[in-house]
């Protein structure tokens, strides 16, 4: 279970198979929790769970955590049916940890599934602007 409160602040309680509560271990809870790493500096905007892992928004970066795969359960001629948390393995993550998009992407809204996950983002364009001063 997760409860993401109006300040950006993140609970999460309950099973805590392959670290999905984002806690830094894998204990159950029983009352909530406030998941902290990097959601100490910046707040939550958005979260989603699916069956064993979690997503979060956060300032427009995607943080994943919870069962990568690797214990896969879908498994097929040594091959998980993972890679659901976007780190480019099968690897479980204990906590939060940001997806690799590039530093131009930022994500707009993300969405769990039983072992899968979509997000919807933006490419920002860098900009410059030059200034040109007229000398007479």
């Amino acid at each position: 279970m997760n409860l993401l409160i109006g300040g950006g602040e993140l609970y999460t309680w309950g099973s805590n198979e392959n670290g999905c509560l984002g806690i830094g271990s894998i204990d159950v809870l029983h009352s909530p929790e406030r998941v902290q790493g990097p959601f100490s500096e910046s707040p939550v905007d958005q979260v989603s769970c699916g069956w064993k892992h979690t997503a979060a928004i956060s300032e427009g970066k995607i943080l994943t955590w919870g069962w990568g795969g690797s214990h896969g359960t879908f498994s097929e001629d040594g091959h998980s049916s993972g890679g659901q948390l976007g780190h480019g393995n099968d690897v479980d993550y204990i906590q939060p940890t940001i997806v690799n998009f590039g530093e131009n992407v930022k994500a707009l809204q993300v969405s769990c599934g039983f072992n899968h996950t979509a997000l919807a983002v933006t490419e920002c364009a860098a900009t410059l602007f030059a200034l040109e001063l007229n000398r007479s």
